[in-house]
């Protein structure tokens, strides 16, 4: 471990030099993993959200607070609980609110001028956003190596 800067200074000057087609072959290997096995992932997934929707309908209907199991010599803890999920708060969800908002609060104004000043906040807060920069790497396989 580096206890001042002239230490950490030569650990970073020895470190190996960036090899570029070392890196995009290694990038190369982690994407084709990727590729094999996303599609055997989804499946998997698929089917485990199935086996999840059939216990949870058995948990609702035998009404099954918390209970162990022991499957597989592994013991599983089986409890269901109910949550509740509230809508996405996103741009619609705001301008639409917006406008509900004005044309109850303020019943003598025609709809037309609530949804103009909706609109307008919406278009105020937009602008307002930051907007911040990133890079990507876009990776185009041209020719495919043959096994």
């Amino acid at each position: 471990m580096p206890t001042n800067k002239k230490q950490s200074k030569k650990i970073k000057e020895t470190r190996e030099p960036f090899n570029l087609n070392q890196s995009l072959a290694n990038y190369a290997k982690y994407d084709d993993y990727i590729m094999t096995y996303q599609p055997k992932i989804k499946s998997v997934e698929k089917l485990r959200n199935q086996e999840r929707k059939k216990i949870i309908k058995y948990a609702s209907t035998n009404h099954i607070q918390k209970k162990n199991y022991n499957v597989n010599s592994s013991t599983f803890s089986l409890f269901m609980e109910e949550k509740e999920k509230t809508s996405p708060f996103n741009q619609k969800f705001v301008k639409t609110n917006l406008e509900k908002y004005f044309i109850q609060k303020y019943p003598h104004m025609n709809s037309t001028k609530c949804a103009q000043i909706a609109d307008n906040i919406m278009t105020f807060m937009l602008n307002q956003r930051t907007k911040n920069k990133s890079k990507q790497l876009k990776f185009e396989r041209l020719v495919l190596k043959k096994k």
